[in-house]
């Protein structure tokens, strides 16, 4: 019984905190967006990132979450651009 409770524990896998707080309709639509991004993202998507970027993964990474950083903006049009490649040769 307690495997089974430790299976159950690593197939959760925990989803980043977004470090913004919406005060306007569009801010909302935006956090939205963000975590539609977070949810069809797959392994490997911030390496790639990463490299459209030419910033490291671990602060594309983090400049994701963090919304008025630096180089959020640059962090999410990488990754919407590796996720729309993706479908794109998926579903020709």
């Amino acid at each position: 019984m307690k495997i089974n409770k430790v299976r159950e524990a690593v197939k959760c896998e925990k989803a980043p905190k977004i470090y913004f707080d919406p005060s306007t309709p569009e801010e909302e639509k935006y956090l939205v967006t963000l975590q539609e991004l977070l949810k069809s993202k797959r392994r490997g998507d911030w390496d790639l990132a990463a490299n459209i970027a030419n910033i490291s993964r671990f602060s594309v990474e983090k400049a994701f979450v963090r919304v008025y950083s630096k180089n959020h903006t640059e962090a999410v049009a990488a990754l919407k651009a590796v996720i729309e490649n993706r479908r794109k040769l998926l579903n020709p």
